[in-house]
């Protein structure tokens, strides 16, 4: 589960258009151990693995953002260089 997380997060990264910094800093790991968590925990119950599992990653979104923009080296250059679409 943690390795299909992994792989989806780095497409959506490099589709973006953004750098390889995200993915060699292992920022995924605390989000994808709590999805595994979920897993295991709602095996029996598929309903609450949908609301729990969709729950989680919703809000993984924006952590990934935070600690994405709290980890560019030259946010000024990023920004230039990786214009946002809207």
């Amino acid at each position: 589960i943690m390795t299909i997380y992994t792989w989806v997060a780095k497409g959506a990264w490099f589709a973006l258009g953004y750098p390889y910094d995200f993915i060699v800093v292992p920022v995924w790991i605390p989000s994808a151990m709590l999805l595994d968590l979920t897993y295991w925990a709602t095996r029996r119950n598929k309903h609450a693995a949908i609301i729990i599992g969709g729950t989680l990653v919703g809000l993984s979104f924006p952590l990934f953002n935070m600690v994405n923009l709290l980890l560019v080296r030259d946010p000024l250059e990023v920004a230039f260089k990786y214009p946002r679409p809207t």
